[in-house]
């Protein structure tokens, strides 16, 4: 479900669904807010929106990870994370299969 809220001299949209990390975004204009809430909102129901922050949060990593590592390791390889730390948080439609 999508909220809007004034911030400051904007507004906040936020969609919160059950079993997702809810999403937010700043606008200037309360249109705009709206318009994203609900694109965001059906793309997760819809099962077609991707989560891009684990995708930053993977860079990340790789990044800091090319600076050096543990007994003469380096590179993006040199700290392993766990492989459910980067699974896409997307929706599956009912009945459909899935392979993470």
């Amino acid at each position: 479900m999508a909220n809007i809220r004034k911030r400051g001299a904007g507004y906040q949209a936020q969609v919160r669904i059950r079993g997702f990390q809810p999403l937010t975004h700043s606008f200037k204009t309360k249109a705009d807010a709206v318009q994203w809430a609900n694109e965001r909102e059906a793309e997760v129901r819809r099962g077609t929106y991707v989560d891009t922050r684990s995708l930053r949060a993977e860079w990340l990593l790789t990044a800091v990870g090319s600076k050096g590592g543990h007994g003469g390791e380096s590179g993006p390889f040199a700290h392993p994370v766990p492989a459910d730390i980067f699974r896409p948080n997307i929706a599956i439609p009912d009945g459909a299969d899935a392979v993470l």
